[in-house]
């Protein structure tokens, strides 16, 4: 019998364990990790290495292979013969094969502000992928906020249904009683009908949207998941967090790299070398013989094509930082726009649950006269439902409209960046 009795009292708390939660954000942390656009995370990281590498190679010693063979129409000559003296003349056919290597001394500037460049580019690009799975939080909340309210629904129609058996219950003693008409019991068993159909219609839309959160999250969830109501985030902040604002800082970021770019490519470039190499003559051009050689030293380019386009680029650039600010501000402002109207839900939602407590207290004092008077004989069951299912649609209504209220707050978080 213990056995048994504690059996009875451990079940609940096992089934209880058995039932699996889950709350809103770890739904919107695992759509987002589930979401195939994450991927590309870790390959725009990936471009953003090999391009560092790719500038970065301007700083390793550079090769450079180059042979000519030519022949020539005139050769350096004496303008004088001299007595006793014989000069063998320059082959007009030659030949030579060199190899350069060069190793970069001073560039102005310019591969730091192309490491800067692409660095810059880099986090536009990773934060476009930030601005687009933010969406996803939004629409896992806005699936969330469905589920929940059909769980509340569902809640009440339980509620109802309950409500129409106990009163079968009754009736059913008055029928036999001869006090309460027959077709009153027929009616309120017709009622269990249509409410139990309307249970297996919110539960197969239940099932549909919990199938679509599986999708989103990447996991199966069964249908007996529970979905708790968030806790109400109460305080509103104005400032705005969103990942789009990141993003405008970026693209603002990486037109400064590109001035910067501007600014070294106009500077003069500094290398050491060595060359060597083969050729008929070398560098003696009066020795026809096949010589090797070698040259070494200095070398300083300077490139001044730059100056004559450099203002109008960093006039470019600064017109496309002016059009990031224009981006910035219309942004802000429809968020704004978005926030004010919130409040005005937030508003609306709170004044409408204050309604709801006077409505329900009116609605249910209607139902029990209506449900004595039912007792009685006095009306009939058709009468009493009319009431009962106002008391339940206005309790349905409450609910929807705390829920309403919860959401509300989370979707202004949302639309600031928290």
């Amino acid at each position: 019998m213990k056995p048994f009795i504690f059996l009875l009292c451990v079940l609940p708390f096992a089934l209880r364990a058995q039932e699996i939660q889950i709350q809103l954000a770890e739904c919107q942390s695992k759509a987002v990790h589930h979401f195939p656009l994450v991927k590309e995370r870790e390959l725009l990281q990936g471009i953003e290495v090999d391009r560092l590498k790719n500038v970065a190679t301007a700083r390793l010693p550079q090769n450079e292979l180059a042979a000519q063979a030519t022949y020539q129409s005139a050769v350096p000559t004496l303008p004088v013969k001299l007595p006793g003296v014989s000069v063998t003349p320059v082959d007009k056919q030659q030949f030579r094969v060199m190899d350069e290597t060069s190793i970069l001394l001073y560039d102005g500037g310019k591969t730091s502000a192309q490491k800067a460049i692409v660095k810059a580019l880099s986090l536009v690009e990773q934060q476009k992928t930030e601005v687009d799975l933010y969406a996803i939080r939004s629409e896992v909340t806005r699936l969330y906020a469905n589920i929940v309210e059909e769980d509340t629904r569902l809640e009440l129609l339980q509620l109802l249904k309950q409500n129409v058996d106990d009163r079968i219950f009754k009736v059913k003693a008055g029928v036999e009683a001869g006090t309460v008409l027959a077709s009153n019991l027929l009616v309120l068993q017709a009622e269990v009908l249509t409410v139990t159909q309307r249970i297996d219609e919110e539960r197969s839309t239940r099932k549909g949207l919990i199938a679509v959160m599986s999708i989103y999250t990447g996991d199966t969830l069964p249908v007996t998941t529970h979905f708790p109501m968030p806790a109400m985030e109460a305080q509103l902040k104005d400032s705005i967090t969103r990942p789009e604002m990141a993003l405008f800082q970026y693209q603002y970021s990486s037109y400064s790299a590109q001035r910067k770019l501007l600014d070294a490519s106009t500077r003069p470039q500094f290398k050491a070398f060595f060359q060597g190499g083969i050729g008929q003559p070398g560098l003696n051009i009066l020795d026809n013989e096949v010589k090797g050689y070698y040259i070494t030293g200095l070398k300083m380019s300077w490139s001044l094509g730059a100056f004559y386009t450099k203002k109008r680029d960093k006039d470019v650039l600064r017109r496309q930082q002016a059009i990031v600010d224009v981006q910035r501000e219309t942004f802000e402002l429809r968020v704004n726009a978005q926030l004010a109207k919130q409040k005005e839900e937030i508003a609306k939602f709170k004044h409408l649950l204050q309604q709801d407590d006077e409505i329900i207290a009116v609605r249910t004092n209607v139902r029990d006269i209506s449900a004595n008077q039912l007792d009685a004989g006095v009306i009939t069951s058709s009468d009493y439902l009319i009431e009962l299912n106002a008391q339940n649609q206005a309790l349905i209504s409450q609910k929807q409209h705390e829920v309403q209220l919860v959401f509300a707050y989370i979707e202004y978080n949302l639309i600031t960046g928290r």
